[in-house]
């Protein structure tokens, strides 16, 4: 989309974006080794927030 002249409303989508992006291997590094049921727990807790990002990246574009 950015390349194609569709650039962003609100200098907060790159804010969005790079947290998108930087958000499973911050979670990954945390898990590092511990238990399949933190490990699950840390990635559920990534995912979901990641979702909310999303929904809120697609509702404050106009």
């Amino acid at each position: 989309m950015f390349l194609g002249g569709r650039r962003p409303h609100d200098s907060l989508h790159w804010l969005y974006g790079v947290l998108l992006v930087l958000l499973l291997p911050i979670a990954a590094t945390y898990v590092g080794g511990r238990g399949p049921r933190r490990e699950a727990l840390v990635y559920g807790i990534a995912g979901l927030f990641m979702a909310g990002l999303t929904i809120r990246a697609l509702t404050t574009g106009a």
